[in-house]
């Protein structure tokens, strides 16, 4: 039990680390704050496990499927955003 204790706390902290250096290295390279990160790593979560519960697909195999369409979200979004602000001359250095 010490162990499944060990690794899920491994995992959990795994997932923060990567969060935490996405959103670091975007605000690094962009000087942005990008809030999107949490609905998407919440989405992204929702997806595997109804993946996984209703359609009975293997934990392994949700992810990269889970990926897949989280992109495809991603830059649907970014696209529908940025349009707008983009073609502004104070907005120039971001493109």
């Amino acid at each position: 039990m010490l162990a499944q204790v060990i690794v899920s706390g491994i995992l959990a902290g795994s997932l923060y680390a990567l969060v935490a250096l996405g959103l670091g290295l975007i605000f690094g390279v962009m000087r942005v704050i990008n809030i999107a990160h949490g609905p998407l790593l919440m989405l992204g979560a929702y997806t595997t496990y109804f993946l996984t519960t209703r359609l009975d697909m293997n934990p392994f195999l949700t992810v990269p499927v889970a990926m897949a369409a989280l992109f495809v979200v991603g830059v649907c979004s970014s696209a529908a955003s940025s349009t707008g602000w983009s073609t502004r001359p104070s907005c120039r250095r971001f493109c």
